[in-house]
């Protein structure tokens, strides 16, 4: 039986993507599975006669993503994460070989969302010549999702509120991103980015009012966990600042720059779904190394001011040392 499933990243930039490919390819003809790295993947969906719609999301390792397309009767790939994107270009250069081509987009040049919108919008197919979108015909929703995915700073602080705002209204709806049951959330997701312009603004101003007071809440409390809970590490053989906590972005790590003068990244790590989650986060101000680049030497991957991997419970988390005792995440 044909049918399409989409599979997308579990953030707002992958939410937004799914509600792009919702609006465009029909909300009751597409499956919808969020999906993070430490996800089990849903290959009961997956078969011959299924057209696969991933958005801001890769399987690692690529090798992965070339037994999906196998697997399926059509694949439409649309992403921006480094490794993913460099492993992708690498396969294509060696000239693996498959029966089947890889559909969408695989670029750096912007977020999901953005890159999602301009596939299935102008119908638009990469090629390595081409230039990056015109961001000025994208609608404001999309733009300030799109812009904190990739830590574009231009757009702060309107980029934090936003997104506080949106957790604020998505908690309310339900789900973040909407099978045809979540009716309320789709209809979010459709007045946001399908609506009229005024309707769009208006909204979009409304969620930055939403969010506004809890940004600077939350940037307010976080300065104050950040002081009980931060600690200075290497890791890769760069001064860090880390903390066991999530939920948090590389703001958190704001109000103790002054405390550790050296640190050139932040690390915040969580256990979640049998592993150790961990995310590199660019300081303010600071220079920091090709955080993607570091992540992928440990499994994960990423972009050059935000990427992650994972840590499973007999493997030991590469940047905590505790004296005295076992580690974190160690077998011992």
């Amino acid at each position: 039986m044909e049918k399409t499933v989409c599979i997308h990243h579990t953030d707002f930039d992958g939410h937004a993507s799914a509600a792009i490919v919702g609006h465009c390819l029909g909300w009751n003809k597409v499956i919808f599975r969020a999906m993070n790295y430490d996800y089990d993947f849903p290959y009961d969906l997956v078969d011959q006669e299924t057209t696969v719609c991933m958005v801001d999301f890769s399987l690692q390792p690529f090798e992965r993503m070339v037994d999906l397309l196998e697997c399926c009767a059509k694949f439409i790939w649309i992403d921006h994460h480094e490794r993913a994107v460099e492993q992708y270009w690498r396969w294509r250069k060696e000239g693996k070989a498959a029966t089947k081509a890889f559909l969408g987009w695989q670029s750096l040049d912007a977020a999901g969302c953005e890159l999602t919108w301009d596939y299935f919008r102008k119908g638009y197919v990469w090629k390595a010549q081409d230039c990056p979108p015109d961001r000025a015909e994208h609608p404001r929703a999309l733009t300030l999702l799109g812009r904190y995915d990739v830590w574009d700073q231009s757009f702060a602080p309107q980029t934090f509120e936003f997104q506080c705002g949106l957790r604020t209204l998505i908690s309310d709806l339900g789900a973040p991103i909407v099978t045809p049951e979540d009716s309320k959330a789709k209809e979010l997701w459709e007045a946001l980015l399908f609506s009229p312009k005024h309707i769009q603004d208006f909204l979009v101003d409304k969620i930055l009012d939403v969010g506004r007071p809890i940004y600077q809440h939350q940037r307010a409390q976080q300065a104050k966990r950040a002081q009980a809970v931060c600690f200075p590490t290497t890791f890769d053989g760069v001064p860090a600042i880390a903390a066991n906590i999530g939920g948090a972005d590389s703001t958190f790590f704001d109000g103790v720059l002054e405390k550790y003068p050296d640190a050139r990244m932040g690390i915040m790590f969580r256990w979640g779904r049998g592993c150790w989650v961990a995310t590199l986060y660019s300081l303010t101000g600071r220079d920091c190394p090709h955080l993607g680049e570091i992540a992928a030497k440990y499994g994960g991957g990423g972009h050059p001011g935000a990427a992650g991997f994972q840590v499973y419970a007999d493997e030991r988390l590469p940047f905590l040392e505790l004296k005295g005792r076992p580690q974190i995440g160690s077998a011992e």
